[in-house]
């Protein structure tokens, strides 16, 4: 059930790249939001698992359809 769900938000979001690329952005930002103050709301193996691969396939569309650069940048906040 759970893949299902992350299947169809990974579809969605696909889908949404897709559009906005087609408007000429000049940025697109991933993110999801999986931490607070003490550390990760869901384990590093379950990131792994169901998040991480995901992630990985978006991205790769990204840039199969874009020319453009990609930069990483991470931020990380809360005590380390």
């Amino acid at each position: 059930m759970a893949n299902a769900l992350l299947d169809k938000l990974l579809k969605y979001k696909i889908k949404m790249v897709g559009h906005f690329m087609g408007l000429g952005v000049d940025v697109i930002r991933l993110g999801d939001d999986v931490g607070w103050q003490k550390g990760m709301l869901i384990s590093p193996d379950l990131w792994r698992r169901y998040l991480k691969p995901r992630m990985r396939v978006l991205i790769a569309h990204i840039r199969k359809h874009s020319e453009a650069y990609m930069s990483w940048l991470l931020i990380f906040s809360g005590s380390p």
